[in-house]
């Protein structure tokens, strides 16, 4: 996709003439989103008063194309798209109210928590920063440097600037130089999506200043759970991050009970090889879903080999 034929829905203006339609649409606002609140409480999608006050204070049309009727923004079940590719398909969006509070009950985040969010949409983020409060730090991180160049605007303007952070990565880039000659026609790159339903942990590594350096997750994967977006950013690889991340990961594992912890590379990413061999990751068969796929190589760490705490730096 090329950006200068990208094209973005024609962001909220912040700023409005002065006058009584300008008092009229925050009233009205303000009563649509206590009527969203209630009937997402209703349907059992809100359930703690934390997320409850989160949705209940983020005014969701400041981060929603400026032609969105209030009654579009606050409708439970209305996704809202934020940008277009050349060819006028979706690629960006504001997920609709019910999936947001999901997401925010079922990640249970707590005061002071730090969070990566994938994906940049600024909506998100900033009910997450209302949740953490003024001592947690919230990361969110897209592929799309236009996304985040949004992201961070509007967050901005709503007050958020200081306490969201919003980065342009992509975890990615280097597997696909890699592994070129191997994507099929047709896509950027050989993928097996993860989904939210399955994810039970999510590890950020940060520095002093809040600074993302790398991240991990775990999905349940049969009775095992499997490591997937294990990432350290280039300028800190061989200075502990990835150490420390598999210490957390095995931490994570022993808590939830898992029997080993399983995970998948490819033949031409030597240095992970090594270093999950270090860690104490033994070869195993290929498992499903990556049977067939060229060059996969899996491997298992049993719970014996989890150590109980964190000891790498």
């Amino acid at each position: 996709m090329s950006d200068s034929t990208a094209e973005f829905s024609r962001p909220v203006q912040t700023e409005e003439p002065p006058g009584d339609g300008t008092a009229n649409t925050a009233d009205r606002a303000a009563r649509l989103r206590a009527d969203l609140v209630a009937q997402l409480r209703a349907d059992g999608k809100i359930t703690t008063a934390a997320v409850e006050a989160a949705v209940s204070t983020v005014a969701r049309e400041r981060f929603l194309p400026a032609d969105t009727p209030l009654e579009i923004a606050y409708g439970v079940d209305n996704s809202v798209v934020t940008k277009r590719d050349e060819h006028g398909r979706p690629i960006s969006s504001v997920s609709a109210a019910y999936i947001q509070a999901r997401m925010l009950e079922q990640a249970d985040l707590q005061p002071g928590a730090t969070v990566l969010e994938i994906g940049s949409g600024g909506l998100n983020a900033a009910m997450i920063a209302e949740i953490v409060g003024e001592k947690g730090r919230v990361v969110s991180v897209d592929i799309d440097a236009e996304v985040v160049d949004r992201a961070a605007r509007l967050l901005d303007e709503a007050g958020y600037g200081g306490r969201v952070r919003v980065l342009a990565a992509d975890a990615d880039a280097g597997l696909r130089e890699r592994y070129a000659d191997r994507m099929p026609p047709g896509r950027d790159e050989p993928r097996v999506g993860v989904t939210g339903d399955t994810v039970v942990w999510v590890g950020l590594a940060v520095t002093a200043d809040g600074d993302a350096i790398g991240h991990a997750l775990l999905r349940r994967h049969g009775p095992d759970l499997e490591l997937k977006r294990m990432y350290v950013a280039p300028a800190w690889r061989g200075r502990g991050v990835a150490t420390a991340l598999l210490d957390a990961v095995d931490v994570e594992a022993r808590r939830l009970g898992a029997p080993r912890v399983i995970l998948h590379t490819g033949d031409r990413q030597p240095d992970a090889v090594a270093r999950y061999t270090r860690h104490g990751y033994q070869p195993i068969p290929v498992y499903d879903p990556y049977v067939g796929l060229p060059g996969a190589n899996c491997f298992a760490k049993p719970r014996v080999g989890l150590s109980p705490t964190p000891h790498g730096g």
